[in-house]
């Protein structure tokens, strides 16, 4: 591919996303170096049409023909273009020039159809839409000002499409060919350009089709000419959703439900964008009023415990979500978001089985068993061999159908030049993860590799925009499928695409299953294997995964890198104090895991260290809810620790969690998860970490962090070895003292630490990786 033809599959790809404003910038600067490219001018155009910019589209599409007069589309697209701007007087014009440029009778035949033969002549009065506002929410608040009964006289008089073909478009779409449907209503919409039937039909289409951007267009234009209509409203709105306009689509809903106010769709869908978008007022208020409308309803009871569960109301949440599955045993909603608050609490094995019948209602959903495969790696009882098998299970299940379909790569094969590398994450937001991934984001070298960032949420704060500007191309892919992902990253020819998720919620997995880039990684989200043939490297470093050690657990291969992981620690946290016990008299042990990890294991470790010590204390983070309390309590008034040595914190901000380690002498991990985020910040604020030696990969984090830290002292082999150092800590408060004291410098002074050390380290796996797929893949 030429440079030129390079930025045009850019430009697509950026307009497929609907990166509109990015695609616009491409293709000037195409034009700039190639006036004469048809394509660039066609698409540059059509972008220009949808945001109102009448006078250029004219220009740019009619430097198109100019260039290409043998495209037809291009010929329909100028037409489209006249048509917009009310100068219909020019189009029987341009249907003798195209029939002069030598277009077929079967083209010809398209343009008539695009003219719309006469209908606009047949419509009584001028009841054409007035010029666009420039934005979107300008023209959905226009929408919203305009009378409901606007339009109704003018549509009395439209000759529209018949009853029957109607009947055929809704035949198209229960038969699920939206393929079909999309190109029958687009000729309606062009029959009868001031109906709104055609318009509306072929949004739905759109949107099926995954072409979100095209299929609003068509719902504006359908509500605009019926804007009485609740239907309208309602899919207009869900369209806007899965744009990422939550507040525009709540106010289309709002709208709906006024003129309909017990359409169940619409009520259904309004109060899941209200709990998406975290309207407490209005999500209460609409999950009542539809258990009340609706009592026996799966759905609106999933509805109501899921903003429960979200508010903190867990046993509230609990109840609606078992009434949802007693009225429909089949939702699988409902057994994933219970097992998840069970999870939270601490209920292991009712999480992996409320996980597991889930995955049997809906088998097909993959989400459901990424969500069953996060419990499991939490299970003491479970091997790493059997885990492992576990997640080949997905692969079977979710990969195996897809291989056929696996395409080459035909990326250019120099092994030294300029890499283009995606990233793919849901938490490019205030997230654990986005601690993680920036340093690396803002040290890469910009003359080795082009970044792209495929963003996979509709959360955009200051994180977001930071981690944004990191990226040479910025796409957000929510309302992307799978398949239509894999395809941008094709037309983007991205040489390595990391996956920031694993089994993580918002993971893209299924794009990668689909194998649209040569070299495939994971890194972060999910410390444990994906189990995809696709997924060629796990990004990991000799501390974390000393080689050999867990190999046998990965379907991917563990990067041996001297370091692969690196962290931003907050440059306003408070300082660090003194060491607690040294005024206490006592050590005083801390948690800040999420209680799902706080195992039968864990609890013996902990309460043996804590009967050896008998006036030691302990601090117990994120602990929200009573019921969580209650029965961390009473797991460790079994094991002989009172309750009245605990203390317990709920999640809180970042500065107060921050300072509440100036109280807490050592951190005790948590088995077989260790604890990870959690640890570094408790190694920023001086507090270490006692833990154990593990037999699988999530096992061996806090080990691996504390030999980065260069404190193996703080590292046993088993369980005996864990009581016997904690005994030894407290008897020599001065050595503990001291490594407090040291902590942040001992972490600037290591180069395991460095994120320039670090993110050197990663680009070398990059070219290494790079030139191993180079080397086998030759033309």
């Amino acid at each position: 591919m030429t440079e030129i033809d390079q930025q045009y599959a850019k430009a697509v790809a950026l307009q497929m996303a609907g990166q509109d404003a990015e695609a616009v910038a491409l293709y000037r600067g195409i034009l700039d170096r190639a006036p004469g490219h048809a394509a660039a001018s066609h698409n540059l155009g059509m972008l220009c049409l949808a945001t109102g910019e009448g006078g250029e589209a004219l220009e740019r599409v009619m430097n198109a023909v100019e260039s290409s007069p043998a495209e037809p589309q291009f010929w329909i697209s100028l037409i489209k273009v006249l048509q917009t701007l009310g100068e219909h007087d020019h189009v029987p014009g341009v249907m003798e020039q195209a029939a002069a440029a030598g277009l077929g009778a079967s083209d010809l035949a398209a343009l008539r159809l695009a003219a719309g033969e006469g209908e606009l002549q047949d419509v009584a009065g001028d009841v054409r839409e007035e010029p666009a506002p420039d934005t979107l929410a300008d023209r959905i608040h226009a929408l919203l000002k305009r009378d409901r009964v606007a339009g109704r006289s003018g549509l009395r008089k439209l000759r529209g499409p018949t009853a029957s073909q109607v009947d055929q478009a809704i035949k198209l779409f229960q038969r699920g060919d939206f393929t079909a449907l999309e190109h029958y209503a687009g000729e309606m919409s062009r029959r009868h350009p001031q109906h709104p039937t055609g318009w509306h039909l072929l949004g739905i289409a759109q949107q099926m089709l995954c072409t979100h951007y095209y299929g609003l267009e068509a719902l504006i234009k359908a509500v605009g000419l019926k804007p009485a209509d609740a239907e309208y409203f309602d899919h207009l709105a869900s369209a806007l959703e899965q744009l990422g306009k939550p507040e525009l689509a709540a106010a289309c809903f709002a709208r709906g439900l006024e003129l309909a106010p017990t359409l169940f769709p619409l009520l259904l869908k309004y109060a899941q964008c209200e709990i998406r978008r975290g309207n407490a007022e209005g999500a209460e208020i609409l999950t009542t009023k539809l258990c009340d409308a609706f009592p026996n309803s799966a759905e609106a009871h999933y509805l109501r415990g899921l903003f429960r569960s979200r508010s903190g109301q867990l046993d509230d949440a609990i109840q609606c979500f078992e009434r949802s599955i007693a009225l429909n045993p089949a939702l699988s909603a409902p057994y994933q978001d219970l097992g998840l608050i069970y999870f939270n609490r601490g209920n292991l094995e009712q999480a992996i089985d409320l996980s597991r019948k889930a995955v049997e209602q809906m088998p097909g959903n993959a989400p459901c068993f990424s969500n069953m495969l996060f419990f499991a790696t939490h299970d003491e009882h479970r091997s790493p061999e059997d885990l492992f098998a576990l997640h080949r299970q997905y692969a079977l299940r979710y990969e195996t159908p897809l291989k056929a379909h696996w395409q080459p790569h035909a990326n250019d094969r120099s092994p030294d030049r300029k890499l283009r590398i995606g990233y793919v994450s849901g938490d490019f937001y205030g997230h654990a993860v986005a601690s993680f991934i920036l340093p690396v984001l803002e040290r890469l070298d910009r003359i080795q590799f082009d970044l792209f960032g495929f963003y996979n949420h509709t959360v955009c704060d200051d994180m977001t925009r930071r981690i944004a500007a990191q990226f040479k191309y910025w796409l957000p892919i929510s309302h992307v499928t799978d398949a239509a992902l894999a395809e941008i990253v094709r037309a983007c020819r991205i040489d390595i695409l990391i996956d920031l998720s694993g089994h993580t919620g918002g993971n893209r997995l299924l794009t990668f299953a689909r194998k649209p880039a040569p070299v495939q990684m994971t890194a972060i989200g999910h410390a444990d294997t994906t189990g995809l043939d696709a997924m060629d490297y796990f990004i990991t470093d000799r501390d974390l995964a000393p080689p050999g050690r867990f190999d046998a657990h990965f379907s991917e291969r563990l990067m041996d890198l001297d370091s692969g992981v690196v962290f931003s620690f907050p440059n306003d946290a408070p300082p660090v104090t003194d060491l607690p016990a040294l005024s206490n008299g006592y050590l005083t042990f801390g948690s800040f895991n999420r209680p799902g990890k706080i195992t039968a294991r864990t609890l013996d470790l902990w309460t043996e260290l804590m009967r050896a010590l008998p006036d030691a204390r302990m601090l117990l983070g994120s602990v929200n809810d009573e019921q969580i309390r209650r029965k961390l309590e009473q797991g460790f008034a079994e094991r002989g620790v009172a309750a009245e040595r605990l203390r317990f914190m709920p999640r809180v901000a970042v500065p107060e969690y921050l300072a509440a380690h100036g109280g807490i002498d050592v951190l005790l991990d948590t088995f077989p998860f260790n604890a990870g985020t959690t640890l570094l910040y408790s190694m920023w604020m001086g507090v270490p970490v006692l833990t154990v030696r593990g037999d699988r990969y999530v096992s061996n984090l806090g080990a691996a962090v504390m030999a980065k830290a260069g404190l193996p002292d703080f590292v046993a082999d088993d369980a005996s070895g864990f009581i016997n150092k904690g005994v030894e800590l407290a008897a020599d408060l001065e050595w503990l003292a001291s490594v407090r004291a040291g902590f942040r410098e001992r972490l600037q002074a290591r180069p395991q630490f460095d994120p320039a050390f670090v993110t050197r380290c990663i680009e070398g796996g990059f070219r290494k990786a790079w030139h191993a797929w180079v080397s086998t893949h030759a033309v």
